[in-house]
């Protein structure tokens, strides 16, 4: 497996992961289930940015629909219509550093946030 198919591996696992803990802590009042959630949340919006930067160097329309299906998580998640997709990354990643904070009660660092996060499949 190249390296590009295993980002995008770790990507859609992620994208899947996210999703399907988004749907869990709408009813959950576990406050150690959001800081989980928002860890999974930080470390997919940071390998999706990451996989998008890889995707526009190497400028291959091969690849489009995979730019495409991160588009339609973000608009998933509430991306606002026209909003670039890199600077929804960045907007929502302080916004989840920033609920980290709130549910920890600690600053978070980013660099201190786990990304090689795995999952049972």
């Amino acid at each position: 497996m190249s390296y590009l198919e295993e980002s995008i591996d770790v990507v859609g696992g992620l994208q899947n992961e996210v999703y399907t803990r988004s749907q869990l802590v709408r009813v959950s009042t576990d406050v150690n289930e959001l800081i989980e959630y928002y860890h999974y949340m930080y470390a997919m919006l940071e390998k999706q940015q990451i996989l998008l930067t890889r995707l526009a160097l190497i400028n291959n329309t091969d690849y489009a629909g995979i730019s495409m299906a991160i588009e339609m998580v973000a608009d998933t998640f509430g991306r606002p219509a026209g909003q670039c997709i890199m600077e929804w990354h960045a907007t929502m990643k302080e916004e989840v550093l920033s609920t980290l904070s709130r549910l920890t009660g600690e600053p978070i660092d980013p660099s201190n946030i786990e990304l090689d996060i795995w999952w049972d499949e």
